[in-house]
């Protein structure tokens, strides 16, 4: 009997130890360390208990994102005015009044890049008329919405809902 045990005790660790092998590889060794980023100044998000978060009032940040070898791949300010408006300059405030209103995702937002180069900041200045970014990173289709309604009163002439 105990030699039965034995046997089918060793017959099935082999197959067992091929798939804990087979799901170490594919869940843990095998997936890429994620980059590391320091943000330096205000933070960059703020908790809201509708959105979850919303846009840092009157941010003034520097996002720096590192590989696992600690080489800087990624560099960006972020300032935002009083309503967390994406604007280009520390203390600047968007226009009252924009012409056009943008909200969205981290691609209307300007993830990556600084404001001279987002295009909700470049399509205004192209089209002669102002603009006011409110757009954030993870937002969706929900977020967004919630932020035109609680900044409706700027009574833009144009929204542009991008994702």
């Amino acid at each position: 009997m105990k030699r039965a045990l034995m046997f089918w005790g060793i017959l099935a660790a082999v197959p067992l130890a091929g798939i804990l092998i087979a799901i170490g590889y594919l869940a843990y060794w095998s997936v890429p360390v994620l980059t590391a980023f320091v943000l330096q100044g205000t933070p960059l998000v703020a908790f809201d208990r509708e959105i979850g978060f919303v846009p840092y009032p009157n941010a003034v940040s520097l996002r720096n994102d590192y590989d696992r070898n600690g080489n800087r791949t990624l560099s960006f300010h972020v300032f935002n005015d009083r309503r967390g408006a994406r604007v280009a300059r520390p203390g600047e405030q968007a226009p009252d009044r924009p012409d056009i209103l943008f909200v969205g995702d981290s691609f209307t937002w300007g993830h990556g890049v600084e404001d001279g180069d987002i295009f909700a900041h470049l399509v205004p200045r192209a089209l002669d008329a102002t603009g006011a970014n409110l757009g954030m990173g993870s937002y969706g289709t929900t977020q967004s919405l919630q932020m035109l309604r609680r900044n409706i009163d700027l009574k833009p002439r144009v929204i542009v809902y991008s994702f």
